[in-house]
């Protein structure tokens, strides 16, 4: 049933790709952190000058603009690899 709306779908392929596009910026994080990875992540979070920027939701009327720069990005990013 929830598969039948379109935008569902999209949404959810869109959380996956986040997910994955995360797990890669983390793996590029330990290649120039080491260890330290994780350290750093915990300061930048826990930070006071950091928290607000952070923790900041997306405004909902800007999470369509947001959404949709995420798209273009995913889009972009598979064009790119298909033709390189």
């Amino acid at each position: 049933m929830f598969m039948k709306n379109r935008r569902n779908v999209q949404l959810a392929q869109l959380i996956i790709q986040l997910d994955l596009l995360r797990d890669e910026l983390y793996e590029e994080l330990l290649d120039h952190c080491g260890s330290r990875a994780d350290d750093l992540m915990r300061l930048l979070q826990n930070s006071e000058n950091k928290r607000e920027i952070f923790t900041k939701p997306i405004p909902s009327n800007e999470k369509k603009a947001y959404i949709g720069l995420l798209e273009a990005l995913f889009l972009s990013a598979a064009n790119e690899k298909s033709a390189g």
